[in-house]
């Protein structure tokens, strides 16, 4: 349940970041000695971070299920090796990147390691009976996809501003994700799955 409660608000998160890396990046960070190009490096890296939102958000809870059996060796090493294969994916992809290629690094690291301390822990306490969360996974997934389709629909219709300054940036901020959020709210409804019911 915590990990459906997790994925429920970190897969709209990470994508609906996604979306909104190059209005939010500009809003708060163009100004001063951040120039237009710096802030579109930014919201570039941030957009790979961003994808990862969902793995991080999820070893949360997996972490705390190894500390709750007084296990605290198996998540020690774990970030050991999410170290190491971080450093395997980044190192190649910033000569070919540039920045951008440790924040590939970080996505890939963490998603393995999420889904790895998952499996073992399912095989260490014999089963987390993790079946009945297949499908409200996938409709979450499915919500999502909506939501980014609506987004990306906003983006390029004439309701989107246009222009460069402070309020065009708040203005596409605002859009986006007050957009995004009310269909993917619609969707988990019209899809029969809410936050409340992830608690049950």
């Amino acid at each position: 349940q915590g990990a459906q409660a997790s994925l429920w608000e970190s897969l709209p998160a990470s994508v609906g970041l996604v979306l909104v890396a190059d209005p939010a990046v500009r809003l708060l960070f163009q100004h001063g000695q951040i120039t237009a190009h710096d802030a579109s490096l930014i919201a570039y890296s941030t957009q790979f971070y961003a994808a990862g939102i969902w793995s991080y958000s999820l070893l949360q809870v997996i972490n705390r299920a190894y500390y709750a059996l007084h296990d605290t060796f198996t998540p020690l090493i774990a970030s050991a090796v999410n170290i190491v294969v971080n450093l395997i994916v980044e190192l190649p992809l910033i000569w070919l990147m540039g920045e951008a290629g440790m924040a590939v690094g970080t996505l890939v690291s963490f998603s393995i390691q999420a889904i790895f301390m998952l499996w073992l822990l399912d095989r260490r306490v014999g089963g987390l009976d993790l079946k009945p969360s297949i499908a409200p996974v996938f409709k979450m997934l499915i919500a999502t996809a909506i939501m980014a389709g609506a987004c990306l629909l906003v983006r390029y219709s004439p309701l989107y501003p246009a222009g460069d300054s402070r309020w065009v940036w708040l203005g596409q901020l605002t859009l986006i994700t007050s957009i995004g959020a009310i269909v993917y709210i619609i969707s988990c409804r019209s899809l029969r799955i809410s936050r409340p019911e992830l608690r049950q």
